[in-house]
């Protein structure tokens, strides 16, 4: 059985807080360019290696982010 799922990993030129580094990022629509159509694992729990591969997942871009 083959499912589809699609979602953002990264959203570009929004401004995020991240609390546990204490810091503010903004992603730039060209900061992954050379990630778009890279295949990698895809983990539900962790992007740790020790965490089980549930399938690979496609990066694309589109005006709201990188996604897959």
């Amino acid at each position: 059985m083959t499912i589809q799922i699609r979602g953002y990993a990264v959203p570009f030129n929004r401004t995020r807080h991240i609390a546990s580094a204490g810091h503010v990022e903004v992603f730039d629509c060209e900061a992954f360019a050379d990630m778009i159509g890279a295949t990698v694992p895809l983990r539900w729990d962790s992007h740790d290696d020790g965490a089980p591969e549930l399938g690979r997942a496609t990066f694309f871009a589109d005006d709201y982010g990188l996604a897959f």
